[in-house]
């Protein structure tokens, strides 16, 4: 172990069985809810708990999870398919093609155009 570098303390059982229980509804519902609360909801746990356990088990947040999953769907359609920007942001769950292309080139450093274009050869 690198001194200095921080502990980070095991995850017990229970927050890895909500982490696993959580990734099984994200993979269904990441297209149509982007809001925490909705997977909350779903799972039967208060929003802090939920955020609580996911945070323990893989050091991320429920909307860091779900947005990283977003934006994998999304940078999948561009790279292996034609559709529109506009088409993919629908598809993916944002009702505004403008803030999903904000979105997307504030994870992924690139407009998704551009995005395309590079993953495709053509840039």
């Amino acid at each position: 172990m690198t001194q200095g570098a921080p502990v980070r303390p095991e995850p017990d059982d229970a927050a890895v069985q909500l982490y696993r229980r959580f990734a099984r509804v994200l993979e269904r519902d990441f297209a149509s809810h982007h809001d925490a609360v909705h997977y909350a909801d779903v799972l039967a746990v208060p929003p802090a708990a939920l955020s609580q356990a996911l945070t323990q088990a893989s050091s991320r947040s429920t909307k860091e999870l779900v947005t990283d999953r977003v934006m994998i769907e999304a940078a999948r359609l561009l790279r292996f398919s034609d559709r529109p920007v506009s088409e993919i942001a629908y598809l993916t769950g944002f009702s505004d093609p403008l803030y999903f292309s904000r979105a997307f080139k504030r994870h992924h450093g690139a407009a998704p155009s551009s995005f395309r274009e590079h993953v495709q050869g053509r840039a």
